[in-house]
């Protein structure tokens, strides 16, 4: 009962826009293996040095992603409404040459310190109002992007170049691989579990109780006995 209760409230207040019928549904949802979620075989963070108690939550996207521009808004919402005990990472794919320049602009921004307040803006940027290329994108086009985040087209390029760029691009190649990543957007819960989902809602209501099922497992701490009085 406590289990649903957590999930309740996360779906209650993370899931923008999900209509009262289908919150009424999820109260008598059990997740199904094989049809709402798998077992990874392996069970490696993204960030290994994730805070004990916390829970990561990882969605791997693309910026030419048509199904990943429309799911950002929910996913931006659902983010914003999580407990404190839940982080969210975001890694980039990079499954062709095209969505390469943008998944390194992703990690340049993070570098740069613009990821956060610029990830929204980029998918608009690209699939409405179409100010930023979808094939053959350069560093310089980029560039210009982020100019509006106060970051200076010189740096940025200079960032996108950086060998750290190149390091953070395999080291994300090899996580998604051992998550046996297949598309976008994907989210991956505590490194363990691949979220499954016939829509952008159950998406994230799988997600959300794969969320309260973990937190429900871990260890409670123990309370400290108060001081004996003199």
């Amino acid at each position: 009962m406590a289990n649903m209760k957590n999930f309740l409230k996360i779906v209650a207040t993370a899931v923008l826009g999900m209509s009262v019928a289908v919150g009424a549904s999820a109260q008598n949802r059990k997740l199904v293996e094989g049809q709402d979620y798998v077992t990874l075989k392996s069970a490696d963070r993204f960030e290994p040095a994730t805070k004990a108690g916390q829970i990561e939550v990882v969605e791997v996207f693309g910026y030419l992603c048509g199904h990943c521009a429309a799911f950002d808004p929910k996913m931006s919402a659902f983010e914003s409404r999580l407990p404190k005990d839940v982080v969210v990472r975001y890694v980039p794919a990079s499954f062709s040459s095209n969505w390469e320049p943008y998944a390194r602009a992703y990690e340049a921004a993070k570098i740069l310190g613009v990821a956060n307040k610029s990830h929204g803006a980029m998918f608009r940027a690209i699939h409405d109002t179409r100010s930023l290329p979808t094939s053959g994108a350069s560093a310089q086009e980029i560039a210009g992007f982020y100019k509006a985040y106060g970051v200076a087209p010189a740096k940025f390029v200079a960032t996108f170049n950086d060998g750290r760029i190149d390091r953070a691009m395999d080291r994300n190649e090899k996580w998604m691989m051992r998550k046996e990543v297949e598309g976008t957007p994907s989210i991956i819960v505590d490194g363990r579990y691949k979220v499954l989902g016939r829509s952008h809602d159950e998406f994230l209501m799988n997600t959300g109780l794969l969320i309260s099922e973990i937190r429900a497992k871990q260890p409670k701490p123990v309370a400290k006995p108060a001081p004996r009085g003199k």
